[in-house]
């Protein structure tokens, strides 16, 4: 029916992921407008794979880590990362080219919660994404 509306592609195409138009998050989507003849062109955004290791202070990959990612841009929060099977601490997340930080859970005693590079999250280190890229993160305990 005529409404407002946000659209959520699903291309299965290697290097467009899921994804919503104009957005990176429902809440950043292009609202579009449709009437009896509406037509929308789409173009996907292609995206790349940021991964790496959690590690504990002394080096120790640390098992059970969660890491979220969100716009360095807008702050919005996109999505946790995929966290690697058994104690290797690694995690990986495609994402668009942009700019992210990172938002640490580590569920680990005497490492808490933390953003990567700062205390909070106007002080967090920025992760540039424009290829595939490796951040490895080392916890303050």
């Amino acid at each position: 029916p005529a409404g407002s509306y946000k659209l959520y592609i699903q291309p299965n195409t290697a290097g467009y992921p899921d994804q919503w138009w104009g957005g990176l998050t429902y809440a950043s989507a292009t609202m579009i407008g449709v009437s009896a003849t509406t037509t929308q062109d789409i173009t996907l955004v292609s995206t790349f794979t940021l991964s790496g290791t959690v590690r504990a202070s002394d080096g120790t990959p640390l098992a059970g880590t969660q890491v979220h990612v969100y716009d360095a841009t807008s702050g919005a929060y996109i999505e946790p990362a995929t966290m690697g099977a058994g104690g290797t601490g690694t995690y990986t997340i495609d994402l668009p080219a942009g700019s992210y930080k990172l938002y640490i859970q580590p569920n680990t005693a005497g490492y808490p919660d933390q953003w990567s590079g700062g205390p909070d999250y106007g002080s967090a280190t920025a992760i540039t994404v424009s290829t595939a890229t490796t951040q490895d993160i080392t916890l303050t305990p």
